[in-house]
Order: C-alpha cells, then structure tokens, then sequence
C-alpha cells in the first residue's frame, strides 16, 4: 500500500446494521484508483501523459483484508473521530 493512503485520515468509514465498507473519496480516491489498476493521467503542469504502474493497495484473501481495514479503522470507529 502506498504510505500515504495507508493513514487513517484518508480512510473513510461507513456503517450500517448490514455491515461496514471501507474506502476513499475525493481526489484521494482517485489516486487510489490511478494507482491500483495502473491507469494513466495528465500531468498539471506540462500536459504530460504519465504512466503508473499497477501497485494494489488492499492485497491478499478477504480475511486479510478484513483485518487490514480493522487495523487502520478500529481507533476510528470507537472514537467518532472524522
């Protein structure tokens, strides 16, 4: 995972009585997904087409990730912080 999507500040929690999901908005959800699958994007400032390569975030089998998610979350979650 990078080292920056990885903070709890960037994670976004969401909760209902059927479970919980775990994600990004805004325009870190966007780099997210830049990064993720390896897509391309236009550089700001000289119009560049620059190439990422694909670097998964979350990996692993979903008990793995279940518990990645609960890891960065779970101080979060108890605490009501935004």
């Amino acid at each position: 995972m990078m080292l920056g999507l990885r903070k709890a500040k960037h994670m976004k929690v969401q909760a209902s009585h059927n479970g919980a999901t775990v994600g990004y908005e805004g325009r870190v959800a966007e780099i997210a997904r830049v990064h993720h699958y390896g897509l391309s994007e236009r550089s700001k400032e000289n119009n560049n087409t620059i190439n990422y390569p694909k670097r998964e975030l979350l990996g692993g089998d979903l008990q793995t990730i279940e518990l990645q998610a609960l890891t960065i979350n779970i101080k979060r979650l108890f605490t009501n912080k935004k």
